[in-house]
């Protein structure tokens, strides 16, 4: 499997907080995450962007374990100054 480029590019340091994890069936779950983290793109001067997120992840057990189904977040940074 080949890399994609933006993942060459970039650093990213994150830091997952679990706040919650509930079991809604035998083969369905939801997990509740927050996420701080910074990106720093590499061979630019440009200053490491910082961002913090909330996150929920849709689990489905599968024959070989829990995967993510699906993934929905929103930042917690508070809006630009205009």
């Amino acid at each position: 499997m080949r890399t994609p480029c933006f993942f060459k590019a970039v650093k990213i340091s994150i830091k997952f907080e679990v706040d919650e994890v509930k079991p809604v069936s035998d083969k369905w779950a939801f997990a509740r995450t927050r996420s701080a983290f910074t990106l720093k793109v590499l061979g630019a001067d440009i200053a490491p962007i910082p961002d913090n997120n909330q996150e929920i992840f849709l689990l489905q057990k599968e024959a070989d374990g829990w995967k993510i189904a699906r993934y929905i977040f929103a930042t917690t940074n508070p809006p630009a100054k205009k």
